[in-house]
């Protein structure tokens, strides 16, 4: 990575209703090195950030400018990696667990085969079980629906 380059942005596939499914670009809202879409900064040179602001309007910034916004200071990466921080955690609803972030629901799109993380896959998984179910009917029933509107509205 070039030395004025500080940070790596890639893009986040975001699991929607199973680890299985996610999010198409189109969701995706964030603005990073002229593109729209579902990303993250992920990798950073150790440097004095300052943090700041609420999600998801949150932002780095170094030596008075804020890097989110700054061409300069950003490398693309073309990877990707699955975001899970949407999927239900637990089956009990009263738990701090069972959403972190707001659930969304639409049926997305279907990981290929060869896209699924081994892990997911293996007998010895220590992931925790919630996370592998599949979607449930109430789930694809309230996304067919949100889909549909969100059609609608476009």
């Amino acid at each position: 990575m070039p030395k004025e380059k500080i940070a790596v942005v890639n893009q986040t596939r975001e699991a929607v209703g199973d680890i299985w499914h996610y999010l198409p670009k189109s969701f995706g809202k964030y603005h990073l090195l002229g593109r729209t879409g579902h990303f993250n900064i992920r990798l950073m040179r150790n440097l004095d950030y300052l943090i700041a602001g609420e999600y998801p309007n949150e932002y780095y910034s170094y030596n008075g400018r804020v890097i989110n916004q700054s061409d300069r200071y950003l490398a693309y990466s073309d990877a990707w990696y699955l975001h899970a921080s949407h999927l239900i955690r637990t089956t009990n609803m009263f738990s701090k667990a069972y959403g972190r972030r707001k659930i969304i629901y639409s049926l997305g799109l279907e990981l290929k085969k060869k896209d699924i993380p081994k892990v997911f896959l293996s007998q010895q998984s220590t992931i925790v079980p919630n996370v592998l179910v599949k979607r449930s009917v109430y789930f694809t029933v309230r996304s067919f629906i949100y889909d549909a509107l969100r059609k609608m509205m476009i």
